[in-house]
């Protein structure tokens, strides 16, 4: 198949360069006669041009140079997080390291060998590349081409399944230290927030909520359901008038007194205050149970479980979940994906380092499907409500950071630090006063047009 390339060349040079001895490589005689004919003088690269439009397409989609830039960086971050949670170490120092190719040293492990390290990876659909470029022991992972986020992760599950049966010591799989009883991490001021907190923000993804729990073998009038993490009990606000039998569990006091108090004169809707990685329920007691945007605030500590690796806190809830939900019982995740966190709030490209901070606390869709599975769901599905958002009809407004109670609708802000948040402040007001705020905000929805901000995933119990 024919091929293409683009020259850059002096032109003065290139007109006095009559009487070269190439004839297939005479750029002069090529450069005249698409000027006079429009047409190559063999056969035209038609399919490597076509491809080429394409390949253009696709990264101006993506944001250019830059955003498919931020997609490799990311990838690369995801990829150093999990190979150093199972103790590899880089080759090249942090400071020094790229995020297109990142190479590991081997472990200090005799059962280690690479070349079946490489074959075991293979075997199981990941191909890394399979030789080294210096003496050093050390093998290479490349974090480019058409590849996420999803995809390192699938990669990091081969890679650990891979050394567990090459019997490879994993450092992150020894016993961990004591956690606290809730087993979460509070990094936003609930209580102080709970009284405005339904301001700026609203339940989304009802209906397919709903449709989740109508697979069930029961009746939606006849269904008992458990919001995990209810917080101010609005999304069960929702749900109260066509399911039967309605739990919300909330462990901020805050936000559960706010709970408690919308449905107090309410008996078919009852309020617990507690951790949803212990649930006080006996076996089989739910039909369903739904948990939207909680896990981000589950403990992503270090695991305790030697058949687990990672988010220990929400496999807990997961097999917490799993024991309480009757047979044929649905669980339902609302979360966002990384590519959502960064691209699906117009406003996280004003704090991209708290946003940074948050992702660790996301498990990645792909992580999820794997804990369902691991704990013994089946049936797994996913659905993104594209154009809902989390904080309603207040999103939009692009003078909105500039309030405190309207970041209070997402936690990702305080996530700040004081210098970020007031460098945020300062770009909102600037774009304000200059007038770019509009062009900006268009770009940013476009994002979040393809991609939406929440991923709906949802698995039942046999």
């Amino acid at each position: 198949m024919p091929g293409f390339s683009l020259v850059i060349a002096d032109r003065a040079q290139t007109l006095a360069s009559r009487g070269v001895r190439s004839v297939s490589l005479d750029l002069l005689a090529q450069w005249k006669g698409l000027k006079e004919t429009g047409q190559f003088r063999f056969t035209p690269p038609t399919q490597a041009i076509l491809a080429f439009r394409q390949a253009l397409r696709e990264l101006d989609d993506e944001g250019g140079p830059a955003g498919r830039a931020n997609r490799y960086a990311a990838n690369h971050a995801a990829l150093l997080c999990g190979m150093r949670r199972m103790g590899f170490r880089e080759f090249v120092p942090a400071e020094l390291q790229s995020h297109i190719i990142t190479s590991f040293l081997f472990p200090d492990d005799p059962t280690f060998e690479f070349e079946k390290f490489y074959q075991r990876l293979s075997d199981k659909g990941m191909v890394i590349y399979p030789g080294k470029l210096t003496e050093v022991d050390c093998f290479r992972i490349g974090n480019i081409g058409r590849i996420s986020e999803s995809d390192i992760e699938s990669l990091l599950t081969a890679i650990e399944a891979t050394l567990l049966e090459m019997n490879v010591e994993i450092p992150d799989r020894a016993p961990a230290r004591q956690t606290e009883t809730s087993h979460t991490v509070e990094y936003e001021d609930y209580d102080s927030t709970s009284g405005s907190y339904d301001d700026t923000r609203v339940p989304v993804g009802l209906p397919i909520i709903l449709d989740y729990l109508a697979s069930t073998p029961t009746g939606l009038s006849e269904q008992t359901v458990l919001d995990a993490g209810c917080g101010t009990g609005s999304c069960l606000s929702e749900l109260r008038r066509r399911i039967g039998k309605l739990h919300g569990r909330e462990l901020n006091a805050g936000m559960q007194q706010v709970a408690k108090k919308r449905f107090a004169d309410d008996p078919s809707v009852q309020i617990e205050q507690g951790s949803i990685t212990e649930l006080p329920f006996a076996d089989e007691t739910f039909d369903g149970i739904i948990c939207n945007q909680v896990l981000r605030h589950l403990d992503p500590g270090e695991s305790d479980d030697a058949n687990s690796a990672g988010f220990p806190n929400v496999r807990r809830f997961f097999r917490e979940a799993f024991r309480v939900l009757r047979p044929h019982g649905v669980l339902v995740i609302n979360t966002s994906s990384h590519q959502q966190l960064r691209d699906g709030f117009w406003w996280a490209a004003l704090i991209p380092a708290a946003i940074d901070r948050m992702l660790p606390r996301f498990p990645s869709i792909n992580r999820l499907e794997n804990i369902f599975q691991q704990t013994g769901f089946v049936g797994f599905e996913t659905a993104v409500p594209l154009e809902e958002v989390l904080q309603g009809e207040q999103y939009l407004d692009p003078a909105g950071p500039l309030s405190a109670a309207w970041r209070a609708g997402d936690s990702t802000w305080s996530l700040t630090t004081e210098e970020e948040l007031a460098h945020a402040l300062d770009n909102v007001t600037s774009r304000l006063e200059d007038g770019s705020m509009a062009a900006f905000l268009e770009e940013r929805e476009q994002r979040r047009a393809k991609i939406g901000q929440t991923t709906f995933l949802a698995a039942r119990k046999r």
